[in-house]
């Protein structure tokens, strides 16, 4: 079975997605939300 990890952010009403990416099932989340933050923050 294929697994996968979506990282989304959304407006605070949850109305809206600001943020959508789609994540190999083996990278760490925890490590990579700084990046996460960084590369939606330039967008």
């Amino acid at each position: 079975m294929k697994q996968f990890i979506l990282d989304l952010m959304w407006t605070g009403d949850g109305d809206i997605f600001l943020y959508l990416r789609v994540a190999n099932r083996n990278e760490v989340h925890s490590a990579r939300f700084g990046t996460l933050m960084a590369d939606f923050h330039k967008q």
